[in-house]
């Protein structure tokens, strides 16, 4: 009744609280409201950007086991028997997913107990054709290539090569006292 009335005295005590806990309040949504927009443009992000390699019309398939990866020449010839099947290549990781390999690397004339991680993915012979991955420079890998890599434009930065000279520029990778040299082949994007 005294509150309708108007007769009501605020204690400063309990006005503070009250005015206290509407900034506190106000402050919470402003977070949450900015949270939300956040989120959804980060969505927007995802979906928009380009992952630099085609996702249409790929399907990338796990196969998973070590009989399966011995027998991918013959699951290959049969899958190109399959109507609409443009192109078959494969690789440890497909592309997007998180490459868990790594291989310490340097340039051949670099200390080799000074090395740079690099993350690895082996590949099969059309692997840049089938999945729509540009190069930058050079070719793809050959069905003989043994010692040649394909490498990203972020790799070759590191070492400090530059790009109209990475064709041919060789990598080494060192353990155990023992040095392997990869030749440079191709550079993607």
């Amino acid at each position: 009744v005294k509150v309708l009335k108007g007769v009501v005295s605020a204690k400063s005590g309990h006005a503070m609280l009250r005015k206290s806990l509407v900034v506190f309040q106000f402050v919470v949504s402003i977070g949450l409201i900015s949270s939300v927009i956040i989120v959804i443009q980060q969505l927007k992000y995802t979906q928009q950007k380009d992952m630099g390699f085609d996702k249409e019309k790929l399907l990338a398939i796990r196969l998973g086991t070590d009989v399966v990866s011995q027998r991918y020449g013959a699951i290959m010839t049969e899958m190109k028997s399959v109507g609409g099947v443009a192109a078959i290549a494969g690789s440890d990781y497909y592309p997007s997913q998180l490459i868990r390999g790594d291989v310490g690397l340097h340039l051949p004339s670099a200390d080799p107990t000074i090395q740079t991680k690099v993350m690895y993915n082996s590949i099969t012979p059309d692997y840049f054709k089938t999945t729509g991955i540009k190069l930058l420079a050079g070719r793809e890998l050959r069905a003989q290539d043994s010692t040649q890599v394909v490498v990203n434009k972020t790799t070759i930065d590191v070492f400090n090569i530059k790009l109209d000279s990475a064709i041919g520029s060789i990598i080494s990778q060192t353990y155990e006292g023992r040095r392997q040299d990869f030749e440079i082949v191709g550079v993607s994007d």
